[in-house]
């Protein structure tokens, strides 16, 4: 290799370096940034594990063919003392129950605050379908549920479970 050749490889090498450099400190500079403006957005609501055995139903579909269906419970959490519930549709959707909500019977062991809801399983393609969400005020500790699907005719079985409330 000749002195120019060397120059112009080593001088490559230093360019690649220069941007890989500047995109890192860029990339710092957009972090912090994301850092402020997160901090100033208001409490996104964090999950809350739900220990629980479905409620189990059987439905109907279209074609007359049963199926089984489980109510999977989830929750997240807002703010504290506060409990925010939904329920996964999935296949139920295009079954006889795709308009029957989920009850879900509630207590909160630590306070004695109890109460019930019915969520609503299947969006039908609209993400702010009234009752898909219900807020209920558990307070904290540890909360029992009761699940009943109502609408999974001809037979449903109750769900039970179990979460701390933040």
């Amino acid at each position: 290799m000749t002195h120019t050749e060397v120059t112009m490889h080593v001088g490559w090498k230093q360019k690649l370096a220069a941007a890989g450099a500047a995109t890192a400190v860029v990339a710092s500079g957009a972090a912090t940034l994301g850092t402020g403006i997160a901090d100033a957005a208001p409490p996104r609501a964090t999950k809350v594990p739900v220990w629980h055995v479905p409620s189990v139903g059987i439905t109907v579909s279209g074609l007359l063919i049963p199926t089984p269906w489980l109510a999977t419970v989830y929750a997240s959490s807002d703010q504290r003392g506060t409990v925010t519930f939904s329920v996964a549709g999935g296949g139920l959707c295009s079954t006889n129950a795709a308009y029957k909500p989920v009850d879900i019977h509630w207590a909160n062991l630590s306070n004695g605050r109890s109460g019930a809801t019915s969520v609503q399983p299947c969006s039908f393609g609209d993400p702010t379908y009234p009752g898909l969400f219900k807020k209920a005020h558990t307070g904290s500790g540890q909360v029992v549920l009761a699940l009943v699907v109502p609408g999974a005719i001809p037979a449903t079985i109750p769900g039970y479970g179990t979460l701390s409330a933040p």
